[in-house]
């Protein structure tokens, strides 16, 4: 996905040494994410009880990677900018410029020229961005992706256990349409390598929604139910697929269904799920 790009930017360029700096832009709320990007000097708000650098100076030299940069909202992305016009940050509460050297890698999900055309996103920072793009597909549409992925996902949260993955457990999830792309793979991965205590990841671990390509139920699925058990057992897989899709994020989730959410926990305490 966008990180392992991230990843290979960074590791494959003459700043291989230096620091690669993740920032999920998503979680960062707008108090705060100008202080976890550009630092705080003691004192700058209620809180600051001493000089904090911020991700941009732990990147110096290194490279930074943006994930949703388009969370950023309109009042930091003019420092955004002077980043990467100038190379110079200021820390929240000083008005002293910092130079700074590092390369900027940035993902967005959305349409970033649609963003702009609503006033939702700086254009001068979306052409200094887009410098050279990359267009990723999703991962459905890279299904001999997922093998490679699956291994090294399983690799990575294996630490240094021996794992045996079944072949029927890659053939199901290459059809599988995976909404939530390679981090939602991830998670995954992630819940069976939890489960695989005996050192095997096979079929059985594999939920029902995930066994069609587009999370339908079958007639068979049918047969002898009511109408109510089918409409709960839909409701069902489509907030799974949504939960897995977030990260299972319920506040994400809950505005994307678009239900408040004490009435996606409602559901998910009524449907057993829990991550």
């Amino acid at each position: 996905g966008k990180e392992v790009v991230a990843n290979i930017i960074h590791y494959s360029s003459n700043r291989a040494e230096k620091p690669l700096i993740k920032v999920s832009c998503a979680i960062l709320s707008e108090d705060v994410i100008e202080s976890e990007l550009f630092g705080h000097e003691k004192g700058a708000f209620t809180g600051a009880e001493k000089t904090r650098i911020g991700r941009f100076e732990e990147a110096n030299y290194g490279t930074i990677f943006l994930d949703d940069i388009d969370d950023v909202p309109l009042s930091v992305q003019v420092k955004l900018l002077r980043a990467l016009q100038e190379n110079e940050i200021e820390r929240v509460g000083s008005n002293k410029p910092i130079k700074i050297d590092v390369r900027v890698v940035a993902s967005t999900k959305v349409n970033l020229e649609k963003l702009v055309e609503e006033g939702k996103f700086r254009e001068d920072l979306y052409y200094r961005l887009n410098v050279f793009p990359i267009n990723l597909p999703p991962l459905r549409n890279r299904k001999e992706d997922i093998r490679i992925l699956i291994k090294k996902f399983v690799e990575h949260f294996a630490e240094g256990r021996s794992i045996t993955v079944e072949e029927d457990f890659f053939e199901i999830l290459t059809q599988y349409h995976w909404p939530g792309n390679v981090r939602q793979l991830k998670n995954f991965i992630e819940r069976c390598m939890i489960l695989a205590a005996d050192g095997v990841i096979h079929k059985g671990m594999i939920p029902r929604e995930y066994c069609t390509s587009e999370n339908m139920l079958s007639i068979d699925d049918l047969d002898g139910k009511s109408l109510p058990d089918i409409i709960s057992e839909f409701e069902m897989n489509i907030i799974k697929s949504f939960l897995d899709k977030n990260g299972w994020n319920k506040t994400k989730t809950a505005e994307e269904l678009g239900i408040p959410l004490n009435t996606l926990r409602s559901k998910m305490e009524k449907f057993g799920l829990n991550n």
